[in-house]
Order: structure tokens, then C-alpha cells, then sequence
């Protein structure tokens, strides 16, 4: 069963092994690293998506989180607020690796703890089973009836959060793909657990291929508004070092004005 949330970067023990419990950013990274090497490209539904199921599958394999950050439900499906933070930026376009770290590591309120090597294996079996899937396929699969968001949206209370269980998470991979203990036990490694899992016949239906247009619209309208507002930011901060410039020419001026006026009276009344 998972344990109580921990901390990012703390070690945790679950049937009697230590994991480190990473953070969201560091998943992601791990992720678009693995991407790049194949050049190829993910979007930020595409992300909110794999960081998911990477959580799912944590759980199932070893009974811990990846990463500390709760999941919470939207409209379009599972989200971790402080990567939808990060990703904002991008719309529904291809997330930029060095600009998403840039804004991690500038960023003081975002804890930051690298992923180890278990932690690593998990994260790459997600790229290699659910990578090349399309934003529909995603969906289809996040949106099967009585799945963790299924199950959390139509007993969410509107206007007010709701998070996803992480043991309702853990449950929902176990069952779905009918990994016993046995199973788990098996010797097999989690990469191939996680493509063997992934074959199973995933249906797009209408209804998914509708909601990844309408979060895709979303993703957009987002970006614009946070780049607006990134825009005017800059801005006024233009306007305030012109401000500041200003006021310091106009202060030399006065101070030298002041210089010469003390000056002349010297020489006046020594003359």
C-alpha cells in the first residue's frame, strides 16, 4: 500500500527497499531527455498525461510515489498544478527542454530533487510504452469508465479541489493490466512490464478525440493569456529602469548644478 506523501528528494522504504521520492520537473526532464534522443516531441497535454501514468506504474511496482506533488482533477483530465505551472508557456506546442529548466531553476519555490536509478528504469519504461501514443490514444486510456479521473471527476463537488488517490491510481494499474504479485514477482523488468501492458487494445472514441481538441483550445487560450501577462510584466520593468535611469540623470544634473553654485559663491567671497 502507499505510504503517507513524502518529501521531495527523501528516501522511503516500501517492502523493504529504499526509493527516493523525486519531484514532478525531474520526471518531466527525464522524459523530454528521452525524446530528444529520438527527436521527437512532447506537448504539454501529451506530458500531463506520461507523468501520470509514471505515477500509476511507481505504485504499482513498488508500492511508493515518484514524485511528492499531488494530481489533481480538471476538466480535460489529471493535472499536477505545479508542472501545468512550468508548461503553461508552451500552449499545445512542443515543450522546449532548456527553457522549461530554465524556468525550474530560476524559480525559488519549486523544490528540485534528481531522479535514482530505480526511479530512472520507471520513467524510461513509460517513454518506451506510452511515448509514440497520440494525445486521443492518451485520453482514451486515462478515460475508461471507473478509472481514478473517471471515478474523482463525478464525485468531485464543483468549485472545490479534488485530487486523485494515489492508492485509487495504484488499484486502477494493477487491475487494468492484471499485475498480480505473482506477476510482479516474475523476474520481469518494469520496461517490459510497461510494453507488454501498453499492447493491450486502447479504443479512440469520439468523446476523447473531442476532449483533446477542446484541451488543446484550452492549452492555447492559457498560453496566450500567460504570455500577455509575461509581456506587460516586461514591460513595466522596461519602464521602471527608464524611470530609475531618469531620475538619476536629473540627480547628477541637480548635484551638479548645486557643485558649481557653491563654487561661484567661494570664489566670490574670497574675491
Amino acid at each position: 500500500m502507499p505510504a503517507g506523501r513524502a518529501n521531495a528528494g527523501e528516501e522511503v522504504q516500501s517492502s523493504g527497499r529504499n526509493y527516493r521520492v523525486s519531484t514532478v520537473h525531474a520526471v518531466a526532464d527525464r522524459l523530454l531527455a528521452q525524446a530528444h534522443r529520438e527527436r521527437r516531441t512532447i506537448d504539454p497535454i501529451q506530458m500531463q498525461k506520461l507523468v501520470y501514468l509514471a505515477q500509476g506504474w511507481a505504485l504499482a511496482l513498488r508500492g511508493q510515489e515518484l514524485f511528492w506533488e499531488p494530481i489533481a482533477v480538471s476538466e480535460h483530465g489529471p493535472l499536477v498544478a505545479e508542472l501545468h505551472r512550468a508548461l503553461n508557456r508552451f500552449g499545445a506546442g512542443p515543450i522546449h527542454r532548456e527553457l522549461l529548466a530554465a524556468s525550474v531553476s530560476t524559480n525559488p519555490k519549486v523544490a528540485t530533487a534528481p531522479l535514482g536509478p530505480t526511479e530512472i528504469i520507471i520513467v524510461d519504461g513509460i517513454w518506451e510504452a506510452y511515448g509514440a501514443m497520440s494525445g486521443p490514444q492518451l485520453i482514451s486510456l486515462i478515460d475508461e469508465p471507473d478509472a481514478p479521473w473517471d471515478a474523482a471527476r463525478r464525485r468531485a463537488i464543483p468549485g472545490k479541489p479534488c485530487q486523485i488517490s494515489l492508492n485509487t491510481l495504484r488499484q486502477w494499474i494493477l487491475a487494468r493490466h492484471e499485475l498480480t504479485d505473482r506477476a510482479l514477482e516474475a523476474g520481469q523488468s518494469p520496461c517490459e512490464l510497461m510494453k507488454a501492458a501498453s499492447r493491450s487494445p486502447i479504443v479512440v472514441t469520439q468523446q476523447s478525440v473531442a476532449m483533446h481538441r477542446a484541451e488543446r483550445s484550452t492549452a492555447v487560450r492559457d498560453a496566450e493569456v500567460s504570455n500577455e501577462s509575461r509581456t506587460k510584466v516586461s514591460v513595466l520593468s522596461t519602464r521602471h529602469v527608464r524611470n530609475e535611469r531618469g531620475r538619476g540623470q536629473w540627480l547628477k544634473l541637480v548635484l551638479a548644478f548645486v557643485s558649481l553654485a557653491l563654487v561661484s559663491a567661494a570664489g566670490f567671497v574670497l574675491g
